[in-house]
This record gives structure tokens, sequence and C-alpha cells, in this order.
């Protein structure tokens, strides 16, 4: 006897039902596969850094121009085509010496930001951070006092941003010290 969608055996009495097609695809989050997948995740998560920006990171290191849904296939699992598999992990090795948190924190600490916040607050003003920073005053306020931690992702671009306007105040006189008070 068979079923349209199941098959018997009849010298075992075993029936065999077929498994429900799906399209691999999973609503759960899949983890790292492979020492490769692995290794980029870490760096990822020590950096701070999106998916997006772990790939164009890689990227450059690599010379190439690096799409994120290859970064994810590798992440969970595939081999590199293209390249080895060391001259990526060399490439995570720089990326992870450069822009990695020395203890391996996402998060920036909340008083290395209050005393970095403070030095620019010395030359310029909380409105000239915020804007320099893309950050509201309220925000910019409340990091020089201290009052909570920032995502390494978002402090790094901040106090380079930060940084440039600075410079740019010096050179053309326009921070607190160099100006000249109105008559």
């Amino acid at each position: 006897m068979t079923h349209r969608h199941s098959q018997f055996d009849g010298d075992t009495g075993a029936v065999s039902v077929p498994r429900r097609r799906t399209t691999g695809r999973t609503n759960q989050k899949q983890g790292p596969e492979g020492e490769l997948g692995q290794r980029i995740e870490a760096v990822r998560e020590r950096c701070g850094l999106l998916n997006r920006d772990m790939a164009q990171e890689l990227g450059k290191e690599l010379g190439t121009n690096l799409p994120q849904p290859t970064l994810l296939t590798w992440v969970r699992g595939a081999e590199p085509r293209r390249m080895s598999k060391e001259e990526i992990m060399q490439a995570l090795d720089r990326i992870d010496a450069r822009l990695g948190s020395k203890d391996g924190s996402t998060w920036t600490d909340k008083d290395e930001v209050a005393k970095q916040v403070q030095l620019w607050l010395e030359e310029m003003t909380h409105k000239q951070v915020a804007v320099a920073s893309g950050e509201l005053v309220q925000t910019i306020s409340l990091w020089a006092e201290g009052r909570h931690n920032v995502l390494t992702r978002k402090w790094r671009p901040v106090k380079e941003r930060v940084d440039s306007m600075l410079e740019l105040l010096r050179k053309s006189g326009g921070t607190k010290s160099t100006k000249q008070p109105r008559t």
C-alpha cells in the first residue's frame, strides 16, 4: 500500500513520511562557524563594528571591495574562494591591532569619555563639540559629567570628527583660548 506522500515498505512494515520542505532559512540567528567565522566575529565585537563596517574595514585591509554578504558567508562557515584564509586572518589581526579595544570591550568607559570631552571643552564650547560630533548639546553635557558609557563604534568616529574640528579651530584662532574679547 502506498500513499501519495508516504512510502510503505512491505518487508519491514515501516512507513516513510517525507519531511516538510523548508527554504533553509530560520528565524534563529546562527552563530559563527569554523575558525575564520569565529575570528571575524571576535574582532568585529572587540572593535565595536557593525557587519557592514567590518566588511568595509576588511576590504580595505585586503585591498578589495568586500561585499557584506560575502563576509557573512565566511562567518557562517563558507571557505573563501579568491584569497587564502591566512591572508584574511592576517588582515583581521591588523584590524584588531588598529581598532580593537584593549580590554575587549564594546563600550568606551564613561570616565575616558568624560576626560576627553572635558579636554575639548577647555578649547571649544558645548555647541561646537555638539556640531562637530553630530550629537546633541545635552549628550555632550552628559558625556562631560561621566554619566554614561558610549559604544566604541560610535565613540571612535565622534572623537575623530571633534579632534579634526579642534585642529581647524586652532589654526583659524577660533578656540576659547585664542579668541580675543570683544570691545
